[in-house]
């Protein structure tokens, strides 16, 4: 009785730690979704520089003779991978299995290996680098018609702010920070995340 006794309050000790662990990774998750979607909508409320880049995207695209507008959109499907990988995080709601709760993926992770090169899926122009303490390192590149994508958790940044970049284009390389080796990548069209995988 006391060796069973014994098992079953280490095991409950070990769930409690599983427990607690869990919950400060979703507690980061959430802040880190929270922290993106308030750069995001400081970034959007400046319509005059969101003008100027998608004259300039306008204007780039005439001078390679590439479509002016509706890329993005009429790609569906047709898009590279912004990295080699898997998918280890589903886009949208996911529920715990142990805790019933849910969480709101906003993009896709994407397991690779260390350092692997990051490319931006589409051409478009660099609208803003960041970091944030729970994404760490970010880049996100706008596309014109409303959509950007959001390049997260990479290092050795190799564009910069306001420059143009071409579809395979490589941006950085995916970090490896604390052995976290995948890229977290979103898409979103005109201030709402749509799945990526798609």
């Amino acid at each position: 009785k006391e060796k069973i006794l014994t098992k079953l309050k280490k095991q409950k000790i070990d769930f409690e730690n599983n427990l607690s662990q869990t919950r400060t990774a979703q507690k980061e998750k959430e802040k880190e979704r929270k922290t993106i979607q308030e750069l995001i909508s400081k970034l959007l409320k400046n319509k005059q520089k969101i003008k100027k880049r998608t004259e300039e995207l306008i204007k780039i695209r005439r001078q390679q003779n590439k479509e002016i507008s509706g890329n993005f959109s009429k790609m569906r499907g047709k898009l590279p991978w912004p990295v080699n990988g898997t998918i280890i995080s589903k886009f949208g709601l996911q529920q715990h299995k142990e805790l019933k709760t849910k969480t709101e993926n906003l993009g896709i992770k994407i397991k690779c290996n260390k350092n692997e090169p990051v490319v931006s899926v589409m051409d478009g122009i660099v609208w803003k680098i960041s970091y944030l303490p729970e994404a760490g390192n970010v880049i996100m590149i706008d596309h014109g018609d409303s959509y950007s994508t959001v390049y997260a958790n990479i290092e050795k940044i190799i564009v910069y702010e306001e420059q143009y970049v071409n579809a395979g284009e490589q941006i950085a390389t995916t970090s490896n920070i604390n052995n976290k080796n995948y890229l977290d990548f979103r898409i979103f069209d005109d201030k709402k995340f749509i799945d990526p995988k798609n």
